[in-house]
């Protein structure tokens, strides 16, 4: 069975109904069974292991470090709002080294496109239970927008799910519709919306919440008869952020100076999930 590993992608694999294991096999047994589970997750979610590489390495400054290191932890995928004063620091060579390794910094989300396939979304959902102790349902594969209902929100990110009013979209096609709507509002007052939100499968009666979720909210019409515009709410200007140095790289024997610090991420109850482990095609 996996239990709780040092991270989400390190899970430990334990023994059960090893009795008829000789005390000399079950070591051998569990070392291997743990390095197919290290390989598959090296296979399944490779843009995220490559992403927390990326965060132990060099050619990060200490912002882009910061940015890899928190979308790692969180299994792919966070809010952009969380990681805005860090983006903001962000040099023409991080931002490329970045796109180089599939991240989008996208208009809400920050997100790696490449986990939204099923395998790595069942995956993911697999080490947010193991790593939390507490065993949730994976969607069906290929569905777009799911009910909220009971999910956590840190579930739902961690599988790269956007909560928007009682429905959540998964992240890439979030990004998708927030470009769209800049698009339309670019070329003028934004009316009609309901089109691309019903094409994500969302009944017409939740438009109106998931609009709101994404910053909107209906102006007044210019002429009585013509339809009200939605407005984009106005975002507040993030606090600038001080010089970040990124763990992996304090300096042996030196204080890093005070810097403002990424936000924090949002015991051990293992249960046996290890069968749910399927090689992905």
């Amino acid at each position: 069975m996996l239990a709780p590993g040092p991270t989400p992608l390190a899970p430990l694999v334990r023994l059960v109904g090893d009795d008829f294991l000789q005390t000399g096999q079950r070591e051998p047994v569990r070392a291997r069974l743990a390095r197919w589970v290290e390989a598959h997750i090296a296979r399944v979610l490779a843009p995220l292991t490559a992403l927390a590489a990326a965060a132990r390495g060099g050619e990060l400054s200490g912002a882009g470090r910061g940015i890899a290191f928190q979308v790692a932890e969180a299994l792919g995928g966070l809010p952009r709002a969380a990681l805005e004063p860090l983006i903001a620091t962000l040099t023409k060579e991080d931002r490329r080294r970045l796109a180089a390794l599939g991240l989008r910094l996208g208009f809400s989300q920050v997100f790696l496109a490449a986990l939204t396939r099923p395998a790595a979304v069942a995956l993911r959902g697999l080490l947010w239970s193991v790593a939390r102790g507490t065993p949730v349902a994976v969607p069906a594969p290929g569905r777009v927008a799911l009910a909220v209902g009971d999910l956590a929100p840190d579930f739902l990110a961690a599988i790269g799910y956007v909560p928007l009013g009682p429905r959540a979209i998964r992240v890439d096609m979030v990004d998708r519709l927030e470009k769209s709507l800049a698009g339309r509002a670019k070329a003028g007052p934004l009316t009609a919306v309901d089109d691309l939100v019903l094409s994500l499968g969302v009944p017409r009666a939740e438009v109106a919440s998931l609009m709101s979720a994404l910053g909107y909210r209906l102006g007044s019409p210019k002429a009585e008869g013509e339809p009200a515009p939605w407005l984009r709410r106005q975002r507040k200007t993030p606090p600038k952020a001080a010089k970040v140095q990124a763990p992996a790289q304090a300096e042996a024997g030196k204080k890093a100076p005070a810097a403002a610090k990424p936000p924090a991420l949002a015991s051990d109850n293992p249960f046996s999930i290890l069968r749910t482990l399927v090689e992905a095609p």
